[in-house]
């Protein structure tokens, strides 16, 4: 991508992460010369109570694996557990592995895809008396831990965080949508989507602009949610989300 591409001149992009989460996707969008608008669709807290995470930490010894989906879930469970002593650990794609090296714990598993269905294709097809543990968000997609228990693995899933529909944003949303004066979404996350769609007061709201997602995992929420998404990311990285925008337009 040439420094001088201003592919996106004149093009305003509405940023969907979580505060503080944004800042990489907006930079990417800027330099292409984008309008962004970061209104948060989700916000990250902790669960109601960590006992089941901490008598997971207890247990870390017992786990062949750690399955980590998000950047989010590795800071708040080795806020718990400090260090990952004894079992491998998978990372679902490259950003993911970057949050655990911050931490520093090297993943043992990054898969060539980075989505559910990379981290699935990454593990064998039988792993009858494999034990793993999933820290994760209370609601996330369900086809990682039930392929991998169709497989024979003992999946132990804690919740060490919560997407929460943001307080605040939904004035300012609903006010540049009506104006028209958003072109494109970017959506990161199943939550976003879900939560975008909450926040506008249905899917007809957002006809006008189009909806970019990450990857599969995003896609198939915004599509259960009722959008029609127009782009998505080749690979499930924020710098193949901004390039997948690029070429959109």
């Amino acid at each position: 991508m040439a420094d001088s591409d201003r592919r996106l001149e004149g093009r305003t992009i509405l940023v969907t992460r979580a505060r503080g989460q944004g800042e990489d996707l907006r930079r990417g969008l800027e330099a292409l010369g984008a309008v962004v608008v970061h209104i948060p669709m989700i916000e990250v807290v902790p669960p109601d109570d960590f006992a089941a995470v901490d008598d997971a930490v207890r247990r870390l010894a017992t786990y062949d694996w750690i399955v980590f989906t998000s950047a989010n879930a590795v800071d708040a469970f080795l806020d718990r557990a400090r260090t990952l002593p004894g079992a491998r650990v998978a990372a679902v794609g490259r950003q993911t592995a970057r949050a655990l090296g911050r931490r520093g714990v090297d993943a043992d598993l990054v898969p060539e895809t980075f989505s559910a269905e990379g981290l699935l294709e990454a593990f064998p097809s039988r792993l009858g008396g494999v034990r793993l543990l999933m820290p994760r968000a209370e609601v996330a997609d369900e086809t990682l831990p039930t392929t991998l228990r169709s497989r024979g693995a003992r999946v132990d899933i804690v919740v060490v965080y919560r997407n929460r529909l943001p307080r605040r944003g939904e004035r300012e949303l609903r006010g540049l949508l009506a104006d028209g004066r958003v072109d494109c979404i970017a959506l990161t996350s199943g939550s976003t989507a879900e939560n975008l769609v909450a926040m506008a007061g249905g899917a007809e709201g957002l006809r006008g602009a189009a909806i970019a997602v990450i990857g599969p995992v995003t896609r198939r929420a915004a599509e259960r949610a009722g959008l029609a998404v127009d782009i998505e990311a080749e690979t499930a990285t924020v710098p193949d989300l901004v390039a997948a925008i690029r070429e959109h337009y």
